[in-house]
């Protein structure tokens, strides 16, 4: 008999074979004898929502971990035969006085069993191979109807304060489509899927009470039926019915209304065509806004005929962090106007990763925003963010940025610290953004050229005969790119006026050349750096339009190519009205640090020492989740924001959200005061959001698709 001690926030609950009682200690060891065998198990103090169960930990997975992911259609449906199994549990196990458990009691050799045809297994639910054909062929004229099980476990606690199994959930993943052996497909009636659902409902339930502890506790079935295998949204549960215990039969079949539509619809009705139309004019202004934003899709669930959320994905070309942060700012002013009823979740994604979050609710006039990178979560009108200058202008040397930045941390870093140190000339209380409008692409590539090439070049000339040590040595590149942002204010009555602008050079620290790496020295950097700005201030002058606004120069030493952490500014300057060369030079002192870090010094140990923490204890309860990275963030010494990233292996939802409730019970606890954002993904996207804002207050959590 096994036996489990549980611990419910500080308090201990003793699981003895699936009944725990109350104890006292904190850390009890694990006990064994020839009778029994003890673990420690927790059960979260967090809840983060209503419709959210609580989950016993160490999370324990589904005895049939993997059929699932097999067997399901697409990724759509796979998510979806568990969510949608929950919300049916939840009307028939109070998430307030229940607990969830992955499913114990049909394993990975029982479900594969269920799942084959009877001619196969004398156990499958699945309809015998038939004969056909003259030469006696053995071929698939019957259709495989059933496709997955899921099942769910719900436990509750007694008056005796012992944890004990209250009820199952059962999902039946019924095929739409099938597909025989000579490759023809053919669609299975709704009837059909029906009936055959229904039967092996019942004699899934009649199996079930087999088992000892299955024998008398209520026993639910959903009817679950799939999308064909290219479809962009999932299926959904047409059917529910439960089994009240014993030899109590299925009660009466309960129809379920759900679905998913895609947006843009394909066929418009009355029941799509408001939401269509509202749609299609959002996707509309963003197209006008910004050309290149072409596949904005949306997903709308509905119930009972009833709205009930909206999923906008928004794939885009990642340029740099003003347009998407201008993008993002847009798009959420646009939400309360097109979807003013409708919960709204919008996800703009690049090659590099998530970039943006905007939430939209029912009836709310300020959307939550959240860009990735930026750990303190507010509206548009946030301090850390300047406001756009309409319409949106793209930048004169749109593109170049990627090419010659190494990694994607150094091109976000590029503009983003660009922009903390104009913050300190151009407060965003009054002042627009705008992407550079005065350095070409043309002139950009001109003065990133050696000066042997291009008289306008700023890096050093060669001569010919030089070998590739000579050059390495005596002529390294130091600049690897320049940033233009430009500061704009509104004047009454006229266009928006230039009121300064800023220039990042973004200088290599290593520079590469067929096999050699030449270590560039921090003297170097900056010297070469300080002579570059004077000659690039001296060139924009002499444009009729930058001859009296104020410019901003930021020197950025750029990291290694395999570089985990981008690099950072070091120095600044200002080119006053009129001023030919900027003076004053100031130290930035910012730094990143990786985490978990290699070696402890005084200045990093107390967080290193708390992120190792933080990751032990998500490894204790969670093993299968044991790459935890972070990234931490210095200016003048002191923490400014810490970014966690824990890509996982997707298995379902109900996991997820447990996993997730544990996390935030952790971010709450180890970094109560610290600005950090943690971001959990898998291959299917980004999966969860948790924001904690600096001054201790609750997390902000967002779960995709909830």
């Amino acid at each position: 008999m096994k036996r489990l001690i549980v611990y419910v926030g500080l308090t201990s609950l003793l699981l003895s074979g699936c009944l725990p009682s109350i104890g006292e200690k904190k850390d009890n060891a694990i006990q064994e004898t020839e009778e029994s065998v003890e673990e420690t198990v927790m059960i979260p103090a967090m809840r983060l929502k209503d419709e959210f169960y609580k989950t016993l930990l160490p999370f324990k997975r589904s005895a049939s971990r993997g059929i699932i992911v097999s067997n399901s259609q697409t990724k759509f449906d796979l998510s979806e035969a568990e969510e949608g199994l929950l919300r049916i549990s939840r009307m028939n196990f109070d998430p307030e006085k229940h607990y969830f458990q992955e499913g114990q009691y049909i394993d990975k050799e029982l479900a594969e069993a269920w799942l084959a045809r009877s001619s196969d297994n004398e156990l499958g639910l699945n309809p015998p191979m038939q004969q056909v054909g003259e030469d006696g062929e053995n071929t698939e004229s019957s259709p495989i109807y059933l496709s997955h099980i899921s099942e769910q476990n719900y436990l509750t606690l007694t008056d005796k304060k012992k944890v004990k199994l209250a009820g199952i959930s059962i999902g039946l993943s019924l095929n739409a489509q099938f597909m025989n052996a000579n490759g023809t497909e053919t669609n299975i009636s709704d009837d059909v899927i029906e009936q055959q659902g229904k039967k092996m409902a019942e004699e899934v339930v009649k199996r079930l009470r087999t088992q000892e502890a299955l024998q008398n506790i209520p026993i639910v079935i959903g009817l679950f039926k799939q999308e064909s295998h290219n479809s962009l949204v999932p299926g959904t549960y047409f059917a529910s019915s439960v089994s009240s215990g014993a030899d109590a039969p299925l009660s009466e079949w309960k129809t379920i209304n759900e679905k998913f539509n895609l947006l843009p619809a394909e066929t418009v009705n009355d029941s799509n065509a408001a939401i269509n139309k509202s749609f299609v004019d959002f996707k509309k202004d963003i197209d006008e806004y910004a050309e290149r934003f072409m596949n904005v899709t949306g997903t709308i669930f509905t119930r009972e005929n009833e709205q009930q959320s909206l999923r906008i994905a928004i794939p885009i070309d990642f340029s740099g962090t003003i347009e998407t942060t201008n993008l993002t700012q847009y798009i959420a002013s646009l939400l309360p106007e097109y979807f003013p009823n409708t919960y709204t979740e919008v996800t703009m994604t690049s090659a590099h990763g998530p970039e943006a979050l905007i939430i939209n609710g029912a009836k709310s006039k300020n959307p939550f925003i959240h860009l990735y990178g930026h750990p303190i979560s507010e509206d548009q009108m946030s301090n850390e963010f300047y406001r756009i200058s309409t319409p949106h202008k793209n930048s004169a040397s749109r593109g170049e940025i990627v090419t010659n930045l190494y990694t994607q941390h150094d091109i976000r870093e590029a503009e983003e610290g660009l922009t903390r140190i104009s913050m300190q000339s151009y407060s965003p209380k009054n002042h627009y953004i705008q992407e550079g409008q005065y350095i070409s692409e043309k002139k950009l590539r001109s003065w990133l050229k050696r000066s042997s090439a291009d008289k306008e070049g700023l890096n050093a000339a060669i001569k010919k005969d030089m070998s590739d040590e000579e050059i390495a040595k005596k002529a390294p590149l130091y600049l690897a790119h320049i940033v233009e942002q430009d500061y704009m204010t509104k004047v009454e009555g006229k266009k928006d006026q230039l009121s300064g602008i800023s220039i990042g050079l973004v200088m290599n620290s290593i520079y590469y050349l067929r096999g050699i790496e030449t270590k560039l020295s921090n003297k170097e950097i900056e010297q070469q750096g300080m002579r570059m700005a004077e000659e690039i201030v001296s060139r924009l002058r002499s444009q009729d339009e930058l001859k009296d606004v104020p410019i901003v120069v930021g020197l950025m030493k750029q990291g290694a190519r395999n570089a985990i952490v981008p690099g950072t500014y070091f120095a600044t300057a200002t080119a006053g009205k009129g001023q030919s060369k900027p003076t004053g030079w100031k130290t930035v002192n910012e730094k990143y640090r990786t985490l978990p870090a290699k070696s402890e010094t005084e200045n990093y140990r107390d967080l290193n020492s708390t992120f190792n923490n933080f990751k032990q204890a998500i490894e204790q309860y969670f093993p299968s989740f044991v790459t935890v990275v972070g990234k931490a963030m210095y200016i003048d010494d002191n923490l400014n924001k810490v970014q966690i990233e824990i890509p996982i292996q997707f298995y379902g939802k109900a996991e997820l959200i447990g996993f997730t409730q544990h996390l935030t019970t952790l971010v709450t606890k180890d970094f109560s005061n610290i600005a950090v954002e943690v971001n959990i993904v898998s291959t299917n996207g980004p999966e969860v959001l948790i924001v904690n804002e600096e001054k201790g207050q609750e997390p902000r959590v967002h779960i995709y698709g909830y």
